[in-house]
């Protein structure tokens, strides 16, 4: 039997209390009370100790955690699942996983002992209980035993925390608990910062803007990604773009994609930090140039302060281009050509380098990623952790030019780097110096939604964060879910659209359906199912009653820390631990 195996049989076993309760009326002294508590006591450490086991299996669905924990019968033959247990014990060395096997098999042997012990007092036939002597002195012996198992049972319980501490894949997610997190306040100096910072995003917003008007002889697409920590540029190749646009013709590919990367946790200076930005080559056979899966180079930008003898960048896509031909850590390029000045000499001016290492990087849309990346890259941990960003995300810039009201998935892009997804806004800017109404004349406009006319008491925003955490904790698009399940009505047929030709009012009805079903509770937790509820219902239950939740309204953005991004971030603490922040 494996050290997993018997984890499950020492859960199956616990449920001792009951024979203690029927007990009561034959041990009048009080004994199967205290027998009962302790033993509630030492089945809760045990069952802490399979938590701490079970907490980092980014695999393991929030139903089998707790129907594991629990010792559900249901759920037994999980702990006999060969891949299952090769996961758990991959995680500790050889010699702990023996050590493991032997302290629960000690518990389970005691555990088996009390419900031996106490059975045989249950089932005692009445003609005994007659005999006085007899009766006390197998009483006495009997709560001697089970006394000593008690015990044992608490010294073996002990080893086992101790043991499990000692393993840094087992530590607990956070030493303090996530019901102690002191909800954070408005002040008037925070307040205050909130305007500066906004006021940031949009200056930065605008100056990119107005530096990304390139003398290419045609348009082409570019992704920026931008953040108070960072933007990222991924432009294409622009000899091939320019061929592929006068196959096609301008107006299809006029646009520009600016992406940004959120930290929900970072609460530095953002106007000192340093703010970033990566090219890399589109895939080949990719006329629309959105995000894709590639490798970049990194350049870092930040506020220029004082004077500098940098020289001005007329042309952010050209200077970047330059990059590309001559990489950073290629000696070939001198020290001055890597380093320039955005921004006019009476306004906001921002300090652009492009350092000499090399970031393994790479970006894929998340449109992309929902639909092709595998289960090891949608792993349930970085779900949660991309769900908690992205609420963060919205908080943090959606009364900036970087999130609009209607924002889609179109919006954002996952920058990978070796383990870490970090999520980043995405945003069209215009490569060419022309309205974006020239170019929009040429292209027909699609039919608008009347479902936020129709329900109006919905805010688009929010609804569509309830969408995007929706499509997170169960790794697929609402679009493919419908799907799935027209298929099954139709008896294996081809599926298809339900008839809808409103898509957010498709998305809405398979939202809601999702929601009342439970999936979301199974998968993630029922934490995020009730981020997931005030998100679609744009409305919460607090304590002074039905609270509406609206982007225009004076304490939207308390209101969404409150009942969306920080119940998500307790919520990944008490499971994942706090999340880690990386840095290019």
């Amino acid at each position: 039997m494996s050290g997993m195996e018997v984890i499950g049989l020492a859960l199956a076993l616990w449920p001792v209390v009951g024979l203690l309760n029927e007990l009561y009326s034959s041990v009048k002294d009080g004994s199967a009370s205290r027998w009962a508590m302790t033993i509630k006591v030492q089945e809760r450490i045990f069952k802490e100790c399979v938590l701490k086991l079970l907490q980092g299996d980014e695999d393991l669905s929030e139903k089998d955690r707790i129907g594991l924990i629990t010792g559900d019968k249901s759920f037994t033959s999980l702990w006999q699942d060969a891949e299952f247990s090769a996961r758990l014990e991959s995680r500790l060395d050889k010699e702990l996983c023996m050590l493991i096997k032997h302290e629960v098999l000690e518990i389970s042997k005691l555990v088996s002992n009390l419900q031996r012990y106490l059975g045989e007092i249950k089932t005692e036939p009445a003609a005994k209980r007659v005999l006085p002597s007899f009766r006390d002195v197998k009483r006495v012996l009997r709560k001697d035993e089970i006394k000593k198992n008690l015990d044992y049972l608490a010294f073996h319980n002990s080893a086992l925390r101790k043991l499990l501490k000692t393993c840094s894949s087992t530590a607990y997610a956070d030493a303090k608990p996530a019901a102690n997190t002191v909800q954070r306040q408005s002040t008037l100096q925070e307040e205050r910062q909130k305007r500066i910072d906004a006021q940031f995003f949009n200056g930065f917003h605008e100056v990119l803007g107005k530096s990304f008007r390139c003398n290419c002889p045609a348009g082409h697409e570019a992704n920026l990604s931008v953040t108070d920590t960072m933007v990222m540029f991924q432009s294409s190749d622009l000899s091939r773009v320019m061929s592929n646009l006068r196959l096609r013709g301008r107006s299809a590919t006029m646009e520009s994609d600016m992406t940004a990367y959120e930290d929900a946790d970072d609460g530095e200076d953002m106007m000192s930090e340093w703010i970033r930005s990566t090219w890399s080559r589109a895939r080949q056979g990719s006329l629309s140039m959105r995000p894709g899966d590639n490798p970049a180079l990194l350049v870092k930008y930040s506020e220029s302060r004082g004077v500098q003898n940098f020289t001005p960048i007329p042309d952010l896509c050209q200077w970047i281009h330059t990059v590309r031909m001559s990489p950073p850590n290629s000696p070939k390029m001198r020290t001055e050509e890597l380093q320039g000045v955005l921004g006019a000499h009476d306004g906001k001016r921002y300090t652009v380098r492009a350092p000499r290492q090399h970031t393994a990087l790479t970006i894929v849309s998340m449109e992309e990623w929902l639909a092709t990346c595998g289960t090891a890259s949608k792993r349930r941990r970085v779900r949660a952790e991309l769900a908690m960003n992205l609420a963060a995300t919205i908080l943090q810039f959606y009364p900036t030019a970087w999130i609009e009201k209607t924002w889609t998935w179109q919006n954002f892009s996952v920058a990978r780097h070796e383990s870490s997804h970090d999520l980043m806004i995405t945003q069209r800017f215009w490569s060419l110096d022309m309205p974006r109404r020239q170019s929009l004349k040429k292209t027909p406009a699609a039919a608008p939604s009347k479902f936020w006319s129709t329900f109006q008491d919905l805010d688009p925003m929010l609804v569509r964060l309830g969408f995007g955490l929706i499509e997170l904790a169960l790794g697929k698009r609402l679009a493919d879910i419908r799907m799935d399940k027209d298929t099954l009505a139709d008896g294996g047929g081809s599926g298809g659209d339900s008839g809808s030709s409103d898509a957010d009012l498709a998305d809405y009805y398979t939202a809601v359906d999702v929601l009342n079903s439970n999936e979301i509770e199974d998968e993630i937790g029922v934490t995020y199912q009730r981020v997931v509820e005030a998100c679609l219902r744009c409305r919460v239950i607090s304590d002074v009653g039905i609270k509406l939740l609206k982007s225009n309204s004076s304490k939207f953005e308390s209101d969404l820390e409150r009942f969306v991004v920080e119940p998500l971030r307790r919520h990944h603490s008490s499971i994942w631990g706090t999340a880690q922040v990386t840095t290019y």
